[in-house]
């Protein structure tokens, strides 16, 4: 009578304390949102419900070797990983703190493709703990009735029906939802809290254990031994699921404080940063997560003291370690087996309850993927409760689909479960770490990088030794699915079904979603940046097919002053804030198209890309760049670079585009009036070089043509800090060109020579300005011999081209001096930048930038792009120090 009298306050209690949804609740704070409490039983209760089975995982690993005294090692490897990493997410809440978790840090601090495999593998795992908790339940209740070795159809069957109970619920909001869970977990809570009290007594009267089945007492080699005990750790290490889960729904928390905050600011002024700390919707998920620091370890080591005490284990008298312990413990009481049935019922129950964690941040992680592109949009639709019901829907058909495909046998989806999340925890510890060094300085960037960086650390051998330690119960398999789910997502991104239109993009999180003010621009930034992303994919893959000799896809490129940029963190986040501010204005400016994220790709196979900065730049496209396209039957692309940053003012961009898109139109009318197919476009770019390169790769371009403004002797380095590190790092094939006064029509070309593959480039643009031009051209080839005879050097440069007019052979010591009184006959010089021998990286060379310096008419610097290997070292290392000849003092001063 005693055990039900205490089970009915149990769960009046619970009840009573459970959250409960006001009228005036959806006004105040929206649809969907929640607060503390309720936050605690949707968000932790996944977390929480691992009490059932983690331990018993953990000695499953150790008992049957007698191993099972070591266990507190595991225990404290478990105790330590929570801390860190739940310490972590704590951190990162003032960080990100408008949903996302990783998937909004890797998007901000990473890489695209990371936020692409982050969102794919969370999806992934809330999945499965909807298929493992709904299972777990089934076995568990079927456990009770002693029919757990039945027919795989009533596994199934029972997990299915737990899982339409769970779907069910979700459905009804998040306000109903709370109220159930919240008082499940209070009472589970409460009823711990009278086992745990009749274990004690247990010990006190001296129980007996219980004897030994199973357990082997041969002696076991140390490498087993440690190996087992990492196998014991990593088994107990379940459900960190919830780290992530409260960091992707915080943007379903009331931006609020909690009574507990309020009181605090009340009452004891004192600890201000404390509840400052805690305060809003990141102080709701901080208390949330701060309990994840300690539950594991404490509630792992309150088990494993008792089960090593009473020598019980999942299997022992056919019950689980949970089940044992608690028929020891209420076996303390008066009718204590109601008491136990009753907690093994609740044990079913919260199982099957865990499903709520992952109904709710699968809303939070798949809408955000529609609007970037890797979900399809039908997927999106939000009801006046705030749920996302075809969401919720579609995820708990794909769960009893895989609860079909296991046919209800939990142990075959457990490996898949719980391995992954360790994944987007080690981009998070990245993440921030970026964050701390970008925006902290001294020792409080040096201890906080260094923190981030172990918490790295830490996650990611989790993730590798959770696959070696599962390894063969499928951990193989979990990791197989993971790469096929990762590469399946990329292909939906790169389909049509990936593509998002910017004005699609707003109607997906403002309409649809329903989601506004900091949380949509994040996700509408978010997509634009995937976008991009998704345009890198198209250039790779061209490139690709061009080198294999394939013929390359049609894509219409961008009308003329088209907006593009790249997808680098600074460059999108400009190109969304321009956008978003047209879009809000009824009178756009610009035209619509201009944004429009599209492919660059060249129809022709040969490109000429011409960036024009001020009106002079048209010159030197109309003279070269065009006769260079005709010779070449191949097709000119203009555009403009604006520099830009994150904190960009939107209105001074629109200053910039607006002019330049009248210099673009102005460059453009003469190609088509000379009939050279031309294109072109605005880009934004992090700085002008990174703008050029960007937009060479999009377009495929063989040939950059860009004017130097400023003379060597006036400018730091050889031509100052915007040209030269295109010179020393050119993406593709590179034509600098200088004129100091007016230029004037080409008819006579010098092209020095000493048969490198720089001025075989320079070679092939005089021969291409000589045959494209609408007027005759000669070109003399002149060699300074020194080793070589000039003749063979001369044969070797124009090998395969038109022979030049004239061949002019000299000797003289000072090579480039010979130039420059040569080059006062002709209208201009074409010279190929000094050849790099081994681990050399020149600007152009001695010979070359003493010509540039001097040479009396205008000139072209031709600079082959350097292999791969080459390349990459010096976008990495063989920075860009200065010009080789310094600047002579007080010259062009």
């Amino acid at each position: 009578m005693l055990s039900l009298l205490l089970l009915g306050a149990i769960i009046l209690i619970a009840y009573k304390l459970a959250p409960r949804e006001r009228k005036d609740h959806q006004v105040k704070y929206g649809a969907g949102q929640v607060l503390l409490l309720a936050a605690i039983a949707l968000f932790g209760v996944d977390y929480f419900t691992s009490f059932f089975y983690a331990t018993g995982e953990l000695m499953s690993a150790l008992h049957p070797l007698g191993l099972q005294r070591y266990a507190y090692i595991a225990v404290a490897v478990i105790a330590f990983a929570n801390f860190v990493l739940g310490a972590l997410y704590i951190y990162s809440l003032g960080v990100f703190n408008e949903g996302g978790g990783s998937f909004t840090a890797s998007m901000r601090y990473l890489w695209p493709f990371l936020s692409v495999v982050v969102a794919v593998t969370l999806v992934q795992d809330y999945v499965l703990t909807i298929v493992v908790s709904s299972l777990s339940g089934a076995d568990q209740l079927l456990s009770i009735l002693s029919a757990y070795g039945g027919n795989w159809l009533w596994h199934f069957a029972i997990g299915a029906l737990l899982a339409v109970g769970t779907w069910y619920l979700t459905l009804r909001g998040r306000g109903e939802s709370a109220r159930v869970v919240f008082t499940l977990l209070g009472a589970f809570v409460l009823l711990s809290v009278v086992m745990g009290v009749g274990l004690l007594s247990a010990t006190a009267h001296h129980v007996a254990p219980a004897a030994d089945e199973g357990t082997s007492h041969d002696p076991v080699p140390l490498g087993v031994a440690l190996f087992h005990i990492l196998v014991a750790s990593m088994k107990g290490m379940v459900a960190l699921t919830g780290l992530e889960a409260v960091s992707n729904g915080i943007q379903f928390m009331a931006d609020e404080d909690s009574a507990p905050v309020r009181l605090g600011k009340k009452y004891l002024p004192r600890l201000r940063g404390l509840w400052d700390f805690y305060s809003g919707k990141a102080g709701i998920a901080r208390v949330v997560q701060t309990s994840f620091l300690f539950y594991g370890g404490l509630t792992t080591l309150f088990l494993t003291y008792f089960s090593i005490k009473f020598n019980v284990f999942d299997g022992t008298l056919g019950r689980t370690l949970v089940g044992n312990l608690a028929y020891i413990g209420f076996g303390q009481l008066p009718s204590g087996f109601i008491l136990y049935w009753a907690y093994q019922i609740l044990a079913v129950l919260l199982l099957a309850a865990a499903a709520m964690t992952a109904y709710q941040d699968v809303q939070a992680i798949e809408w955000r993927s529609v609007a970037i592109g890797v979900a399809p949009e039908v997927v999106v639709k939000r009801d006046a409760k705030g749920t996302f019901l075809r969401s919720v829907t579609f995820t708990f058909g794909a769960a009893v689909l895989i609860m079909f495909l296991v046919r209800g046998h939990t142990p075959t989806a457990i490996p898949f479960y719980g391995i992954s999340v360790f994944m987007p925890i080690t981009v998070m510890g990245l993440a921030i770490r970026r964050h701390i060094l970008e925006n902290s300085t001294g020792m409080r960037r040096f201890i906080g990088s260094l923190a981030a960086a172990f918490a790295t650390m830490t996650a990611a051998f989790i993730f590798v030794m959770q696959v070696v330690a599962k390894w063969h119960e499928g951990g193989w398999v979990a990791l197989l699915s993971f790469g096929v789910l990762a590469i399946a997502t990329h292909l939906l991104l790169f389909s049509s079904l990936g593509k998002r239109e910017p004005a699609q993009i707003l109607r997906i999180v403002r309409q649809k979603a329903r989601v506004l003010g900091k949380t949509a621009k994040i996700v509408e930034w978010q997509a634009f940046r995937m976008q991009l992303y998704r345009l890198r994919l198209f250039v790779m893959f061209h490139r690709l097919l061009g080198r294999m000799g394939l013929r390359k896809l049609r894509v219409p490129g961008p009308t003329v002053g088209a907006i593009s940029g790249d997808m680098s963190t600074e460059v999108s986040m400009a190109l969304y804030n321009l956008y978003d501010s047209y879009a809000e204005t009824p009178e756009n400016e610009l035209e619509e198209e201009m944004f429009t994220l599209r492919h660059l790709s060249p129809t022709m196979d040969f490109c000429v890309l011409s960036p024009v900065q001020v009106p002079g730049d048209g010159e030197t496209l109309c003279s070269l760049g065009i006769p260079i396209a005709r010779a070449r039957k191949g097709e000119v692309f203009v555009t403009h670079i604006v520099s830009v940053t994150k904190h960009t003012p939107v209105e001074s961009m629109k200053a910039e585009l607006k002019g330049a898109m009248s210099l673009l139109r102005a460059v453009i009318n003469p190609c088509k009036e000379q009939r050279i197919h031309a294109d072109a476009c605005l880009r934004l770019g992090p700085s002008f070089q990174g703008g050029v390169e960007s937009i060479a790769r999009e377009v495929n371009a063989n040939l950059v043509l860009v004017r130097a403004h400023r003379h060597p002797d006036r400018a730091s380095g050889l031509f100052g800090p915007t040209i030269d590190p295109l010179l020393h790092n050119p993406v593709c094939d590179l034509a600098l060109f200088y004129c100091e006064k007016d230029f004037r029509p080409v008819r006579r070309i010098l092209v020095p020579t000493d048969a490198s593959e720089h001025c075989r480039l320079a070679a092939q643009i005089a021969s291409d300005i000589a045959r494209g031009s609408a007027i005759p051209v000669m070109i003399d080839a002149l060699h300074v011999q020194r080793e070589r005879p000039g003749d063979e050097v001369i044969d070797e440069t124009f090998a395969g081209l038109e022979q030049p007019t004239r061949r002019i052979v000299l000797k003289d010591t000072d090579v480039a001096e010979a130039i420059i009184k040569r080059a006062v006959k002709y209208d201009l010089v074409v010279i190929g930048a000094t050849r790099e021998r081994g681990m050399q990286h020149l600007l152009a060379g001695v010979i070359t930038e003493k010509v540039a310096r001097r040479c009396p008419v205008p000139y072209v610097i031709a600079r082959r792009m350097s292999p791969l290997p080459k390349a990459l070292l010096k976008s990495t290392f063989l920075r860009v120090i200065g010009a080789e000849t310094p600047n002579p003092a007080g010259v062009g001063q």
